[in-house]
């Protein structure tokens, strides 16, 4: 028998609404109350590929094809210093460049070396040593969050760090950042802004 309780409380705000919910805190619980067997490891597994595991694979993909083809997302606007403050959704970039066969073949010889290198096995332990170690959940989604603004050129890395900068004026981000890099980032921005609170 576990010592975790089956439930827990997690509160929450929407819409400026506080909301205390209980929710499932072990799965078998989580099946338990859908009625379903196996429906927490299956939404668990259906909301880490999407929201972590895919976010690495392109991450890793656009990488190959820039490092062995040259290929790269094209940058759509530039911010006063020159530096890339939009560029094509990832989606754009592929229909662009796979319109030649040869090309295309480089992106499926590309994917299945990402693929075969970068397993979601291999995800699934650097998520959970994430989430026990140097940032958790919240800051993993968050970076998510981020990561996918500036692959719908909604955002950019340059955006984020000026952002980051107002908080953590010696921050900087790698060329190709992690999702825990750029957890990281929010986590010492979010310290940051909450030191500046007490002063």
């Amino acid at each position: 028998m576990s010592d975790i309780a089956p439930t827990t409380t997690r509160d929450l705000s929407l819409m400026g609404v506080a909301l205390s919910l209980r929710v499932p805190n072990t799965g078998d619980e989580f099946d338990r109350l859908t009625g379903q067997p196996g429906s927490c490891a299956a939404e668990a597994v259906a909301n880490l590929v999407y929201r972590g595991y895919a976010s690495g694979f392109r991450t890793r993909l656009k990488k190959v094809l820039k490092e062995k083809h040259s290929l790269e997302p094209q940058v759509l606007e530039k911010d006063e210093n020159g530096k890339p403050k939009k560029v094509e959704s990832d989606d754009d970039f592929v229909s662009r460049i796979t319109e030649d066969e040869t090309v295309k073949q480089q992106v499926a010889d590309a994917g299945a070396e990402v693929a075969a290198e970068w397993t979601f096995e291999k995800y699934l332990g650097t998520y959970g040593q994430s989430v026990r170690g140097s940032v958790g959940k919240d800051l993993l989604e968050a970076a998510d969050t981020v990561m996918r603004a500036w692959e719908t050129g909604k955002s950019s890395p340059s955006i984020f760090l000026d952002k980051i900068r107002t908080f953590v004026p010696n921050a900087s981000l790698s060329e190709n950042p992690s999702q825990e890099e750029v957890a990281l980032l929010i986590r010492a921005k979010n310290k940051a802004a909450q030191t500046q609170s007490l002063i």
